[in-house]
């Protein structure tokens, strides 16, 4: 995750508020699923003996669902830059 300290971020540019694509976690994830994706391509795959957790495809699949809560969170923060930058004001309302 892009971390915890909202307060020291720059509201103005909306590349201090949305990093998370130029994060070593988020491109080695991605990476890794490509070279996951390539290796399945027309070949079989071989059966992984021993406990679920220790699927390296099982270890790929729970950092694939923690980055995809991370990109969501990502697109309301986007959002709401957006939102808050281009809102509409007229005679002192806000549209």
């Amino acid at each position: 995750m892009l971390g915890n300290d909202l307060d020291g971020l720059d509201y103005d540019n909306l590349d201090s508020v949305a990093g998370l694509v130029l994060t070593d976690r988020y491109n080695r994830i991605m990476h890794a699923v490509r070279a996951a994706l390539d290796a399945a391509n027309g070949a079989e795959q071989p059966v992984f003996q021993g406990p679920t957790e220790d699927d390296p495809t099982y270890k790929l699949l729970v950092e694939c669902n923690a980055l995809a809560v991370d990109i969501e969170n990502e697109m309301v923060i986007i959002h709401n830059f957006i939102r808050d930058r281009y809102r509409c004001v007229v005679d002192g309302g806000v549209y």
